[in-house]
């Protein structure tokens, strides 16, 4: 069943992956747990599909998705890089990088530049979630952002490069604006394709079961 459903993500268009690590028992060093990786690749609200590794090497990708060519939608994890078939589009996600800058924020309250940013990053996810209040049509949602969050990008790209001329550089501001710059182009794919998210959320919800028990 699990090659089934595989073979039926790998044959659609649009895929978000992401990966948690999981302790793993050995026959070997009895007492002594191996890190693992869980490895989950989904469509948003569609199939989903766990693949175990003992690593989380580019291996581990490169296998499960074969010649995919569809658009792959992670964080930043250099792994994800130089896989899949030559027509592969690869897309970033927005609440990582937003992540960033709200460390930043948690270490410096007052810092006004990526109090702003944030603030900004946070109008694009409100635009889309009019769109999806107003159940909006793929088509319908792509005009909305290209009237309205277009604009909001060239607001937030001018902000963050302002930001990083001014960031002490191996501070928490300036590594995220490296972070965000880096992937700006992955980041921004939404404005072609209307049926990607502007992040990974879901692919992450599905990985918080494991991460609890984790914990537990």
């Amino acid at each position: 069943m699990a090659a089934a459903m595989r073979r039926e993500l790998i044959n659609d268009t649009y895929i978000q992956a992401d990966e948690t690590p999981v302790d793993v028992q050995m026959q070997e060093g009895r007492g002594k747990n191996h890190q693992g990786y869980l490895w989950q690749y989904g469509r948003p609200r569609g199939t989903l599909v766990f693949d175990f590794r003992l690593g989380r090497g580019r291996d581990g990708p490169k296998q499960f998705l074969g010649q995919f060519e569809g658009l792959l939608q992670t964080d930043g994890y250099p792994a994800y890089d130089q896989i899949g078939g030559p027509r592969m589009v690869h897309a970033a996600c927005l609440s990582h990088a937003e992540r960033y800058f709200s460390e930043a924020v948690q270490l410096n309250p007052k810092d006004p530049a990526a109090i702003q940013i944030v603030a900004r990053i946070d109008e694009l996810f409100a635009i889309d979630a009019e769109a999806s209040r107003q159940r909006l049509s793929l088509e319908a949602r792509h005009a909305l952002r290209q009237e309205q969050s277009r604009l909001l990008l060239d607001e937030i790209r001018t902000q963050i490069e302002a930001a990083r001329s001014n960031a002490l550089p191996a501070g928490a501001l300036a590594k995220a604006c490296n972070y965000t710059t880096t992937l700006w182009q992955k980041l921004t794919r939404f404005l072609e394709y209307p049926e990607l998210e502007l992040s990974n959320n879901l692919a992450e919800n599905s990985m918080r079961p494991v991460a609890l028990g984790r914990k537990n």
